[in-house]
């Protein structure tokens, strides 16, 4: 029995870790603190700044169909939905399940195409728990884990990593 409580405190232990470091890493990206992690197309999308948006070059002889080919017109490929996916629906199958038991989860967002989901649960107690969504753009399903003690959890955060037009990933967490 003690070695079985020692191995569950283990894992809960090493969840509870990946669970931080990932609400960590997943506030950085989000607030730009972190952004060569995403890739070098992160920042890309450059600001506006006096100099290239101002009254006198806006004119209707320079903005033009004709003057707006790809190689001034850099934007074209870019979606705007990048960087940008909110969660629009999510729901659990059912509110009840044992350990192993796929639950269905319907998972709706708009914006750019959604590539994967992380969902957190805890106790009343203060445990917690993280699981990968499976089957991401098919039927989405958890698996409940094995290793949980037997009590009422919630969710309290949803992670969505979105995927760009350039095929680049960023994150999106949702916090009850």
């Amino acid at each position: 029995m003690g070695q079985f409580n020692n191995k569950t405190f283990k894992y809960v232990i090493c969840g509870v870790v990946i669970f931080l470091l990932g609400l960590f890493v997943g506030y950085q990206l989000n607030y730009g603190r972190l952004s060569s992690i995403q890739g070098y197309l992160f920042n890309a999308a450059s600001e506006a700044t006096n100099t290239n948006a101002s009254d006198t070059n806006a004119t209707s002889a320079n903005a033009s169909d004709a003057n707006a080919t790809s190689a001034n017109a850099s934007d074209a490929n870019i979606s705007h939905y990048d960087n940008q996916i909110s969660l629009e629906k999510f729901e659990l199958a059912t509110g009840f399940a044992n350990y192993g038991e796929r639950v269905k989860v319907t998972i709706q967002t708009s914006g750019a195409c959604n590539s994967a989901a992380s969902i957190a649960f805890k106790n009343v107690a203060g445990s917690t728990f993280t699981v990968q969504v499976q089957d991401i753009t098919g039927s989405p399903y958890i698996i409940v884990p094995d290793s949980l003690a037997y009590t009422e959890y919630f969710v309290t955060d949803v992670l969505l990593v979105g995927k760009n037009s350039d095929n680049s990933t960023f994150t999106k967490q949702y916090s009850s």
